[in-house]
């Protein structure tokens, strides 16, 4: 995480001044009034504007303007032909606010099709800081991380300095949290067929078990000593296959669980 803060310090450093919110919220309405009035150039280059001015923000974002850069950055992308970027951003607003929809364009428009293409996830990731400071999602602190989502991360303080930002892409985790070591999902896959198969095996067998068990204790059977020994055999053994089998499984299914 501190490389990340070293490496971001000289940008910050370049900022001209702070920004807050509500020079951001004046950035956005140019960009609105510019869409509402077709001038896409104006459009495109006040979002630009105002993804600048996220840099130098001393103060966390309120998440009703991230909402809205989220709305109208994506319009931007969609308007350049990348639906999957687009969807991204629109994701972030309606999670933000999910009774807000886009601006200008009418129900019937194909950018509408993009703006619901994915659904929220209804158990996003909280990631904590291992220092124990806060972060701001889209201007949440602590916020939930959708993982299909582009978000805008602060982390710092406010004490008149701009935060560090990253704008984290769809399945990118902040930079203090460390991802899987690779190939363990990949192992994770034979673990829980094995254990799953397994399972299966020890049902079947103490299924067999039971039905074996049952007939030597029939006593309306006319069954000679023999075959009652070998009744005793055979419940023995399936019952033994059906316990081995079953921890053996539950074994693999716990490990691939780990690992996944």
């Amino acid at each position: 995480m501190w490389t990340f803060l070293a490496l971001m310090a000289p940008a910050f450093a370049e900022c001209p001044r702070t920004t807050d919110n509500v020079a951001l919220s004046e950035g956005l309405d140019r960009a609105l009034k510019a869409l509402e009035a077709g001038e896409a150039e104006g459009f495109q280059d006040n979002v630009a504007l105002a993804r600048l001015s996220l840099e130098c923000m001393a103060e966390p974002i309120r998440p009703k303007l991230a909402a809205g850069f989220h709305r109208l950055r994506g319009i931007v992308d969609y308007s350049a032909g990348d639906e999957g970027l687009a969807a991204a951003h629109f994701l972030a607003a309606r999670r933000i606010e999910p009774d807000v929809g886009l601006p200008v364009y009418p129900r019937e428009h194909d950018i509408q099709t993009t703006w619901r293409r994915i659904a929220p996830s209804e158990s996003p990731s909280h990631l904590e800081r291992p220092d124990g400071g806060t972060h701001y999602v889209d201007g949440v602190p602590d916020g939930p991380v959708d993982p299909r989502a582009i978000h805008i991360l602060q982390v710092g303080s406010t004490t008149g300095s701009p935060l560090e930002l990253l704008i984290l892409q769809p399945g990118e985790l902040p930079p203090w949290v460390e991802p899987p070591p690779e190939g363990l999902g990949r192992l994770s896959k034979p673990f829980m067929a094995g254990g799953g198969a397994l399972l299966a095996v020890s049902a079947g067998m103490l299924a067999v078990n039971l039905l074996t068990a049952n007939q030597f204790h029939d006593t309306t059977r006319n069954t000679s000593l023999d075959q009652l020994g070998s009744l005793r055999k055979r419940a023995n053994a399936t019952g033994a296959v059906a316990v081995i089998s079953g921890v053996a499984g539950a074994g693999l299914l716990a490990t691939g669980v780990v690992i996944r």
